[in-house]
């Protein structure tokens, strides 16, 4: 009887570790189950993000083309700038630059460096 005495025992004790091990593989899949949750929430608050800075992308992209077009350009510049046609006599050949700008030439000490 002394064996059936122990016997019970040692599946009692196994009883027991079986329900311990049970309820720490309940505990470690609801963790991981919260944590999957809480990366599942930040991965939805990225996608927003970048759903929001593409919108912002296509609106600014739409303004620059909007504020670059020659026509309203050419009305801005009409309205803001008095500017005339280049005269003939006022364009210099490339004969007459060092005369008109002398600086321009490099000196020979400068060159050589």
């Amino acid at each position: 009887m002394s064996t059936t005495v122990g016997g019970r025992g040692v599946l009692r004790a196994l009883e027991i570790a079986a329900v311990v091990c049970l309820g720490t593989l309940i505990l470690w899949v609801y963790v991981a189950k919260a944590a999957g949750a809480d990366e599942r929430a930040a991965i939805r608050e990225l996608e927003t993000e970048i759903a929001q800075t593409q919108r912002d992308i296509r609106l600014l992209r739409a303004e620059a083309a909007h504020l670059e077009q020659p026509a309203r350009l050419q009305a801005l510049v009409d309205a803001h700038l008095q500017l005339q046609p280049v005269d003939a006599q006022q364009e210099a050949s490339p004969e007459v630059l060092p005369v008109v700008l002398p600086s321009a030439e490099p000196e020979p000490a400068e060159a050589a460096q």
